[in-house]
């Protein structure tokens, strides 16, 4: 028993990964060591190798079982456990979990910070985020707002949207009109807000006014 549970990341599972030995008779079989493993890179997320087996070599009680417990590591996906002992038919008997990311922790800046364009203009480079939980895992399907500052906007509609499979979101930014130093913030309900940042040029010279000594008479001859 055991197979096939799901837990968030760096949780000790609920139930134990139980094997019984039995004789050719189907008899319990007491006293027979049984070591469990995870025998491969492939047998876990790249990454997951903090995960923990409780007890990795057991003997077989009276009933002939044998178990451990089992505590995912940090990386969500599949982990298998083997329980094997070579001189055994059927050996190895492989447990597999599934770990699920935990809560979403962190909003990640990925591409698009510390630009730099022309006043009113969209920047060239995507903007794009994403959120993970505390070790790094992805979170999918969360909403955000992007908030930029005076008369700038992106293109997301609303200004909001959801992370994809992966955690990512992205949006493009159309800065402000005024010369300087812009900025868009990132919130997504309790987390910590992101902030990018760029430079605003001003726009090349398109006109001309008059700045002063417009509308003056004088006297001819007069200086």
């Amino acid at each position: 028993s055991g197979n096939n549970q799901q837990g968030t990341v760096t949780a000790q599972l609920t139930d134990p990964f139980v094997v019984q030995v039995l004789d050719s008779l189907s008899n319990p079989v007491e006293g027979t060591s049984v070591t469990f493993s995870v025998d491969s890179v492939g047998a876990y997320p790249e990454g997951g190798n903090d995960y923990v087996i409780h007890t990795v070599s057991a003997l077989t009680d009276a009933n002939g079982y044998a178990s451990t417990k089992f505590t995912l590591g940090s990386k969500a996906g599949f982990y298998l456990v083997s329980a094997h002992n070579s001189q055994l038919r059927n050996s190895p008997v492989v447990f597999s979990a599934v770990a699920a990311a935990a809560s979403a922790d962190t909003i990640r800046l990925i591409s698009g910070n510390d630009q730099s364009g022309t006043a009113g203009s969209a920047l060239t480079e995507i903007i794009r985020v994403r959120i993970t939980d505390a070790y790094n895992n992805p979170i999918e399907n969360v909403g955000l707002k992007w908030l930029p500052t005076s008369n700038g906007s992106v293109s997301a509609t609303n200004d909001s949207s959801y992370t994809d499979a992966e955690g990512y979101a992205s949006t493009t930014w159309t800065l402000r009109t005024t010369a300087g130093a812009d900025t868009l913030n990132v919130t997504s309900g309790s987390l910590p807000a992101a902030m990018f940042t760029a430079t605003v040029n001003a726009a090349g010279a398109a006109r001309v006014l008059a700045y002063s000594g417009n509308g003056k008479t004088t006297i001819a001859g007069g200086n």
